[in-house]
């Protein structure tokens, strides 16, 4: 396990130094939004959004853009940081500050396996797959999203998606 020593980026990509204290605070926010894939995300489940099918989080991670949790049975809890069209090395910096830091936060004893898993296409980074031992998964990766009407709307969005416990 990677520990950043001295000055610690924030859990999940927020990039400013911090201190030890809130990095132990967003470990226990990520702490309960794993409590919650217990019920599947039932005590975090906000305002149904009938335009995305999906559910607004009531809990976001530190400086997402957006967190939401997609499916009624089956639920998953995502959330997303996005970043500009010409930020690539930004959002790919990020995407190993949220893998260290998931990794940070989960309990040692809670983890089976981490693995990357190769994507082959075009403006997706690969992924990295969390197995909990209870068969849970994170996924973290980014994807681009190319507006061809707009280009100036274009973006990177980083993605961490929780599995529920069912």
């Amino acid at each position: 396990m990677r520990r950043l020593p001295g000055r610690v980026a924030v859990l999940f990509v927020t990039l400013c130094a911090t201190s030890t204290a809130a990095v132990a605070e967003d470990c226990e926010l990520f702490s309960k939004v794993l409590q919650a894939s217990n019920s599947g995300f039932s005590e975090i489940q906000g305002a149904y959004e009938s335009d995305l099918d999906e559910y607004t989080a009531t809990l976001f991670l530190p400086g997402a853009t957006r967190c939401y949790i997609n499916g009624a049975v089956d639920a998953d809890y995502a959330c997303e940081w996005r970043y500009a069209a010409n930020e690539k090395a930004t959002v790919e910096a990020a995407m190993l500050d949220l893998v260290a830091s998931v990794r940070l936060c989960l309990p040692e004893n809670t983890i089976r396996s981490v693995n990357e898993i190769v994507v082959d296409h075009e403006g997706w980074s690969n992924r990295i797959r969390f197995t909990l031992k209870d068969r849970r998964t994170i996924l973290v990766g980014y994807q681009f999203h190319e507006n061809k009407r707009k280009p100036e709307r274009s973006s990177y969005a980083l993605r961490m998606r929780m599995q529920g416990k069912y």
